[in-house]
């Protein structure tokens, strides 16, 4: 509820107003000729009025001091208006974290919980090949993937050829039995593979500042293991997984992988083969290379 305003205050207020005009009146109408018939000799109105001329040029002083007062004042407003707007953008930013945070580790968490829990079904010659109780681990079709393609490896010296690429031939037996496997496994790679992608793509589509999106990216990329790169290479070389190469060189993903041909000859095979550079490179190397 408003308070009633003070009959005091009415009065002051009327006073502030009507005070200056009558002095300024009284000045005009008494004042003035009193000071002239004070004056020696009797001084006319008309040489006081030259007199007061000489006080013209006052005016300009006292504009420049009213200009350079609205300069300064201008200045501490944009000088307001920068700290303002700087708390702004903290603000902002500790609120986009606050919300990104809880759902990217969940999702993360998630992530690691389903490859953990991943066991395949491995049937024709994979299955064959590990008919034991770790034959559905994901690791174990790591493992076969790699010993039956030897890219870049003489196969009587066993040399190693710094150049090496994937064959077209082995290319195509890669891709046939890991999409036959896919296949026969879509109910528990599918979810899987969809949960990466939108792990990434969290980060990817967040307001986050580029320096925070390469350093969330790496804590995700820092939980999966070489065995899960292989597999994920292997998908990304899919259309169905196109979308999730895209991520895959802009974070650059693959970047701790092995580059020994002789034991990882597959994988650095895929990596040259089917990804751009950057998803062997770090943050750094990638922002001074283009697209």
């Amino acid at each position: 509820m408003n308070k009633p305003v003070s009959k005091r205050l009415v009065f002051a207020a009327i006073a502030a107003f009507a005070v200056p005009p009558a002095l300024w009146i009284a000045w005009g109408f008494w004042g003035v000729q009193w000071v002239a018939s004070n004056l020696p000799n009797k001084l006319e109105l008309a040489t006081l009025g030259q007199t007061g001329d000489l006080f013209g040029g006052v005016n300009a002083l006292f504009a420049a001091f009213a200009f350079a007062g609205v300069l300064v004042a201008a200045f501490f407003q944009f000088r307001t208006n920068q700290h303002a707007q700087h708390t702004l953008e903290v603000t902002l930013q500790a609120q986009t974290l606050a919300s990104f945070e809880p759902l990217f580790f969940k999702l993360l968490e998630r992530h690691d919980q389903m490859y953990a829990a991943l066991r395949l079904e491995l049937r024709g010659v994979i299955g064959s090949a590990f008919p034991g109780p770790n034959a559905g681990d994901p690791a174990t079709l790591a493992y076969w993937l790699r010993e039956q393609v030897k890219s870049g490896q003489d196969t009587e010296t066993g040399a190693v050829h710094e150049d090496a690429v994937l064959s077209d031939e082995d290319y195509a037996w890669v891709s046939r039995n890991f999409d036959e496997m896919y296949i026969t496994n879509e109910h528990v790679l599918g979810p899987f593979y969809r949960t990466t992608y939108h792990l990434f793509n969290l980060i990817d589509k967040s307001a986050l500042s580029e320096s925070d999106k390469v350093r969330y990216a790496n804590i995700a990329r820092s939980a999966m293991n070489r065995d899960e790169l292989l597999l994920l290479m292997l998908n990304c070389a899919h259309p169905r997984g196109a979308n999730m190469k895209t991520l895959v060189e802009r974070y650059g993903l693959l970047k701790h992988i092995s580059t020994d041909r002789r034991t990882n000859a597959l994988d650095v095979a895929l990596a040259a083969t089917l990804f751009h550079p950057n998803a062997r490179r770090s943050a750094e190397d990638r922002a001074h290379q283009k697209p």
